[in-house]
């Protein structure tokens, strides 16, 4: 009789040992799993308030340069007006190494500074996010292939 108590005694005690483990586990793959929840809420709020933050530096720019834009430009191929004013616009930054070009609304570009190749000139531009800026909204262009650098290149575009 007093082994069979031993035994269940011992029994008892191995079960609440195994009982505390599991809930000791189940504890810390909860709080591994809480933790992997918040630093992924933590992740996407520091990405939301860079997308806010370069927002305002996006806006600051289309508004700098806006009044570049308040005479238009004539846009047509190599008109010697828009020219002057792409060489004043070029002559801010005299070490830059990309430049400036103005496309029509069919695309084509007509004018230029900093030029990779002066052939360029009379060609229709084909790059990304075009078509949305040709259709009146001012937009950064994503990367692509430069006319002005053999870099890849970013644009401000403006319609």
């Amino acid at each position: 009789m007093k082994q069979r108590k031993d035994l269940f005694a011992a029994t008892v005690a191995v079960l609440a040992v195994l009982g505390v483990g599991g809930l000791v586990i189940a504890a810390v793959l909860n709080a591994q799993s809480a933790g992997r929840h918040r630093l992924g809420q933590v992740q996407v709020a520091q990405v939301e308030e860079l997308a806010r933050s370069m927002d305002t530096r996006a806006a600051q720019v289309f508004d700098a340069f806006q009044g570049f834009l308040s005479t238009p430009y004539n846009a047509t191929l190599r008109d010697p007006q828009d020219a002057v004013r792409l060489k004043q616009l070029q002559d801010l930054n005299p070490k830059a190494t990309t430049g400036f070009f103005i496309v029509n609304k069919q695309g084509v570009v007509v004018n230029g500074t900093l030029l990779r190749e002066p052939g360029v000139i009379g060609t229709k531009l084909n790059r990304p996010g075009l078509a949305s800026v040709l259709a009146g909204k001012p937009a950064f262009l994503p990367v692509g292939p430069g006319i002005t650098t053999t870099l890849p290149t970013i644009a401000y575009a403006y319609p």
